[in-house]
């Protein structure tokens, strides 16, 4: 920490001799001089993802120099702290806490596992069908295999409309691999028009935005499915429980909590949804902290960060931010007043980083406990 608080009074000390000339290319060099010098006395060993060193490169290239200052001053106060707060990614060498400068960038970082699809079948007569071999290597994750089979099925049989079970397929596999853009060109081109508003292949599309996170597009087609009268009622309440997941994952705890009202007791997704249904109720009960009392509270440093659950950086927040005031007064009295100018600039950015750091914690405290609620909530299986 002492290394990378050195590393903010090299830079500031620049920006208050030229805080209106172009800064970027000294401070590229001062943090790049960091990077390769000073990171390795500290072991380089940054918890975070990016590191604090690229974090700060990051906020001043996309923010001016005062909103630079306060966030990487708050990302000094938060560094490797408070893990439970933070998704985590992990590499070959340990884990990583991340936490980018955008909710966009954080999305991204987050791990996306594959997903592990069974091969769609009405009958076990199939067993004895040529499309077995398909659902075999379906069933033991060979998707890429699986696809292979089911092009050359296609390929072989151009002037025939080939049965339901095989386009079904097609696009779980395509899931499997994540190739979901593709879904939806292989849904408007190569799935017979016949097929292409029948439940079980809507029900994967919807999967398939589900997938991409774009719930509106998602909702859609559960209404789409749910709408048609002639619709089996299993494929009804499946669409309701991806519906669940939509309003979820989107922290809608009521409209998930109504969705899977309307499944009944007899219905073959009775059980997925009574689980669904205990996680949105721990969803319901959740009582979001205020960003506006961490602000307030803020104004003592430490005080905005303990309230959003941030102890250790509540801790770190204290300590500092009543060291450089210290050094800030020492430095006037002693007759110093360069330092203590210099001392002043950074502890006003530690300050105010604290306080906006505050609100931003309470966000993030908010954000990965209702996604901890909201992840179990799932589609156990799938016709």
């Amino acid at each position: 920490m002492l290394a990378k608080i050195l590393l903010l009074f090299f830079i500031f000390s620049f920006q208050f001799t030229a805080f209106t000339q172009s800064v970027e290319n000294t401070w590229t060099d001062y943090i790049g001089l960091y990077q390769r010098l000073g990171s390795q006395h500290v072991g380089g060993n940054c918890r975070m993802t990016p590191s604090c060193s690229n974090y700060g490169l990051l906020q001043f290239k996309s923010n001016s120099p005062l909103v630079a200052l306060m966030n990487t001053s708050d990302r000094l106060l938060r560094c490797s702290h408070d893990i439970g707060n933070y998704s985590i990614t992990m590499t070959k060498d340990s884990y990583h806490l991340i936490d980018f400068p955008t909710q966009e960038a954080n999305r991204l970082a987050k791990p996306h596992w594959s997903e592990i699809n069974y091969a769609a079948t009405d009958s076990l007569e199939l067993l004895n069908h040529s499309m077995s071999f398909i659902q075999y290597l379906m069933n033991q994750e060979q998707y890429t295999e699986a696809l292979l089979e089911i092009n050359r099925s296609i390929f072989e049989h151009k002037q025939q409309v080939l049965p339901l079970d095989i386009y079904v397929n097609y696009l779980r596999c395509l899931r499997s691999i994540g190739s979901y853009e593709k879904i939806h060109l292989v849904h408007q081109t190569i799935i017979p028009e016949v097929y292409r508003e029948e439940p079980e292949i809507l029900i994967e599309i919807a999967r398939t935005w589900l997938a991409l996170e774009n719930y509106p597009k998602t909702l859609s087609v559960i209404q789409q499915i749910k709408s048609r009268k002639e619709n089996p009622q299993k494929f009804k309440d499946e669409a309701s429980i991806l519906a669940s997941i939509c309003y979820a994952r989107e922290f809608k705890w009521t409209d998930a909590q109504q969705v899977l009202l309307t499944i009944g007791t007899g219905s073959i997704y009775s059980l997925n949804a009574q689980d669904n249904q205990k996680q949105v109720s721990l969803g319901l009960a959740f009582k979001p902290k205020k960003p506006w009392v961490a602000g307030v509270l803020g104004i003592i440093p430490g005080a905005g960060y303990l309230y959003s659950n941030h102890p250790s950086s509540a801790f770190s927040s204290l300590v500092f931010n009543g060291l450089l005031a210290f050094a800030a007064y020492s430095s006037f009295q002693s007759g110093n007043t360069g330092i203590g100018v210099l001392s002043s600039i950074i502890g006003f950015g530690f300050y105010a980083g604290n306080i906006k750091g505050s609100v931003n914690s309470v966000k993030r405290y908010n954000q990965i406990n209702q996604e901890k609620i909201s992840n179990p909530v799932n589609l156990t299986f799938s016709f």
